[in-house]
């Protein structure tokens, strides 16, 4: 699946569109925005480039079994020797920019567009047919595109049900070609099942010729909608091409145009649930409020005037141009929930589901803060360890790579991650990033599931600990044993540096008492001390912060000091949830709704957690001197 994805200026030139990269892709992706915006044409890129990448992929796979073989020498070409004509490929590879994961996969990436269009009609009745041509139409789909397939709709469905049929003829039936047909045409079934919610059932008429059952009646093609017969034809597509569809990419432009978007909304969860799986990704061009809606605001990003940016945080403007400004918008107001109340809703359901991973991405200001705090702390020293605490995808790797921070020789990189909690793909992306520092040892050396190794002797120890938007995720309750862990594995005058997302766009509940996040008075309090917390950068007005402890700090962490953290934490919460309430109605916006239920969810959530410390005392507001 793509995490993310550059629209390469060759193409975007040739289309009137400006390059771009999109981000944090999400196994739907929505490109949203009015009509002429350039969202075809986008989506038209993503097919171009993935199918050029798989292209490329088949052309190394050979050339690298040419040079295994030996046989190099005997196929010389003006592109050069295979060797060269390799390093072409892989120039070419790199320049698409796509994931290193994707392209290291077996497999290429799998572009496959649903287009569609009612203007060829559905063919001829299989009883206008012979036997042969019956089987040649329903074989052609092997190839052909919408317009085949719509063709063979009638011939289709009839050929699936006479596989049914003559399975039920136990002289015949354990025949390896009708079992093979009976298999297929279970899983067209599936399929139709999962995009119509119905199937082919067998039956003979009067005349005792098998007949294809649809819904109970016979199945006839101009009985169905627009709209049911063009997810037929997407079930004959998909179903022709069944073997390449796990993990596949595929691209459905505006299908709101003949599709209720109830019925969109179903063929998509269809997909993705039951036919792409996990690795699978639907890229979606649409103009649909509905479909937006469905898809959620982190999976849509606005294609407007040929440019195309994250949406989440401009919601306000994607519904202002597809509703037709703000009177549009009032109107669909008096129908829903005002934005603000919608966020909060909204941000409250997925505080409770567990936290997603995110994936490095370029232009990433947590990853230039990593890098920065690195450099600011670590100044003068050489060879400098640093341990990423809770790595997930390994953000902080490929954020050293791209800065290169590693090509000195100034870092050594680990990353430590929980068995409990490492999931294959978040431990495989990390891999990959470690693998690109070029350290001397295997990648795997430097993803550890236990801290043990780093206490032993000095030279082990760390000069960084990062927990990057992790504190939070850390049950309270193991705060100050975890805090004890990495006093452990750091050098004397090593440092703990903290970075969280202090107004997070996205809930999440990381454990029973759910999220916490401690800003700079929240965390002099935990660490007893103002000069424990060292302020490393605050970045977009206070949202992202980075903070650094010094080791000794670590060890004076107590019961005591994290009840007055809460309350410090709860005192700040309530302060500002007072004032976004007293604001004037008017003045309310979709993204005060998310950060009104960002600080309710925390005033509560430090609440619970606090049950199990004692209560502040009268320190709570006055700390100590170093």
């Amino acid at each position: 699946m793509l995490t993310e994805f550059t629209f390469p200026k060759e193409f975007t030139a040739r289309l009137g569109l400006q390059s771009k990269t999109v981000h944090d892709l999400k196994p739907l992706v929505v490109l949203a925005g009015p009509n002429g915006a350039g969202k075809s044409r986008y989506l038209r890129i993503v097919e171009i480039v993935l199918n050029q990448a798989a292209h490329l992929m088949d052309v190394a796979a050979s050339l690298r079994q040419e040079i295994k073989s030996g046989s190099e020498g005997l196929h010389l070409s003006v592109m050069g020797t295979p060797q060269e004509r390799l390093e072409a490929t892989r120039k070419e590879l790199e320049a698409l920019r796509l994931p290193p994961g994707l392209l290291r996969s077996n497999r290429g990436p799998r572009a496959i567009p649903l287009r569609y269009s009612l203007q060829s009609g559905y063919g001829s009745s299989p009883w206008d047919m012979t036997p042969s041509t019956v089987a040649q139409v329903v074989g052609a789909n092997k190839k052909g595109g919408f317009d085949q397939a719509i063709r063979s709709v009638y011939p289709y469905f009839y050929e699936v049900a006479k596989a049914l049929h003559e399975a039920e003829n136990r002289r015949i039936a354990s025949h390896p070609v009708l079992q093979k047909n009976l298999e297929d045409a279970r899983s067209f079934n599936q399929i139709l099942r999962a995009l119509l919610s119905a199937e082919i059932e067998p039956d003979l008429n009067d005349d005792a010729q098998v007949v294809a059952l649809f819904r109970g009646r016979p199945f006839n093609p101009a009985e169905l909608s627009q709209g049911e017969l063009i997810l037929a034809v997407w079930a004959i597509i998909l179903h022709r091409q069944k073997e390449d569809l796990r993990g596949a990419h595929l691209l459905i432009d505006e299908p709101e145009t003949h599709l209720h978007p109830d019925v969109c909304i179903r063929a998509l969860t269809a997909l993705q649930e039951q036919i792409l799986g996990p690795e699978g990704q639907i890229w979606l061009a649409t103009h649909s409020v509905p479909l937006i809606a469905h898809a959620g605001i982190e999976s849509v990003h606005f294609v407007a005037d040929n440019s195309i940016q994250y949406g989440g945080n401009k919601i306000d403007e994607v519904l202002d141009r597809l509703l037709g400004g703000p009177e549009g918008r009032s109107k669909l107001r008096a129908l829903m929930a005002n934005a603000d109340e919608l966020a909060f809703a909204v941000f409250a359901a997925q505080s409770l589901l567990p936290p997603g991973v995110v994936s490095a991405r370029e232009g990433d200001e947590q990853q230039a803060q990593m890098v920065n705090a690195a450099r600011e702390l670590c100044a003068g020293k050489e060879n400098v360890r640093i341990l990423d605490f809770a790595a997930g995808r390994g953000r902080l790797a490929a954020a050293l790579k791209s800065a290169g921070a590693v090509a000195n020789q100034r870092f050594t990189y680990y990353a430590f991650q929980d068995p409990n909690f490492d999931d294959p793909r978040d431990r495989n992306e990390c891999l990959e990033h470690i693998r690109s520092l070029g350290q001397p040892k295997a990648p795997e050396a430097y993803l550890v599931d236990t801290l043990e190794g780093f206490t032993i002797r000095d030279a082990e120890r760390m000069k960084l600990v990062v927990l990057c938007n992790v504190l939070h995720e850390i049950p309270v309750r193991d705060w100050q044993h975890s805090f004890e862990r990495i006093h452990d594995v750091l050098e004397e005058d090593g440092y703990l540096v903290i970075l969280e997302d202090q107004h997070p766009s996205v809930g999440e509940l990381p454990h029973a008492n759910g999220y916490v996040i401690l800003n700079e008075p929240a965390l002099q309090h935990l660490f007893d001390s103002k000069d424990a917390v060292r302020r490393v950068s605050v970045e977009k007005n206070g949202r992202l912060t980075a903070f650094a402890v010094p080791r000794p700090f670590l060890k004076r962490v107590t019961p005591q000091t994290i009840g007055r953290a809460l309350a410090s934490v709860k005192r700040m919460a309530e302060d500002t949830i007072r004032y976004i309430r007293g604001k004037p109605r008017a003045e309310r916006s979709f993204q005060e709704g998310r950060l009104h239920a960002h600080f309710t969810l925390l005033y509560a959530n430090a609440q619970l957690a606090s049950h199990q410390f004692p209560d502040p005392d009268k320190r709570a507001d006055t700390l100590q001197e170093g």
